[in-house]
């Protein structure tokens, strides 16, 4: 599974490490390890080159197991929007901007909170039907995925920089809520890709070698 994905917030100090890290947790959870040839990354539309992560943001990802402490903040360049296969903003503004850095790539950029929910979708009479999100088609979103009509219009993720430390936990919270379409869409892309290449699914490598010598 050859796939890049980059998440982009303001200083990648905070909002873009968490997800970051985050999503390489949730699928070493969901499959047992990382996909072979995934690569996660992140960076900044206006960050500080080398910068370290706020400590709210570090001591967020402790409680969960997760270490952020080595982070160094990326300054966001076209040719990383240009080379990643899907781009996860937080706000609609770091769309934007990411946009005018690369154009061609408006196809595979989307906000988090849009990537399969309000933006990717809508109702009608009952049905939900794809709606275009700015500057390309709709997300990849199965209708199970899709958004809750519900679901507060603003799909931004508030910046929780200057925060207390609950309102890091609340930032983190909303980027895992978010983040559960990714994952599901990612383990069923790698699925369907191994069904294809007629490969066993990522859980084959953790069956008990005993269990594979009798043939159970």
């Amino acid at each position: 599974m050859a796939k890049r994905i980059l998440f982009v917030c303001s200083g990648n100090t905070c909002r873009s490490p968490m997800a970051e890290t985050l999503l390489r947790s949730m699928l070493e959870a969901r499959l047992g390890r990382l996909p072979s040839g995934l690569e996660v990354t992140s960076g900044g539309v206006s960050a500080v080159p080398g910068a370290s992560p706020t400590v709210q943001a570090v001591m967020v990802m402790a409680e969960r197991g997760l270490d952020l402490s080595t982070h160094k903040a990326r300054q966001v360049t076209a040719d990383m929007v240009r080379q990643a296969d899907l781009v996860l903003t937080m706000t609609r503004s770091h769309r934007e901007a990411l946009l005018k850095l690369a154009p061609e790539a408006a196809g595979r950029v989307f906000v988090l909170n849009e990537y399969c929910r309000g933006a990717a979708g809508r109702r009608t009479h009952g049905r939900l039907e794809p709606r275009a999100v700015p500057g390309d088609g709709s997300g990849p979103c199965s209708e199970d995925q899709a958004a809750d009509p519900d679901q507060p219009a603003d799909p931004d993720i508030a910046d929780p920089f200057g925060g207390s430390f609950e309102t890091y936990q609340e930032t983190a919270q909303a980027i895992e809520a978010a983040l559960g379409p990714v994952v599901a869409a990612l383990v069923t892309e790698l699925a369907e890709a191994q069904d294809a290449a007629g490969q066993p699914g990522e859980d084959a490598g953790t069956r008990d070698p005993e269990q594979e010598a009798s043939g159970s």
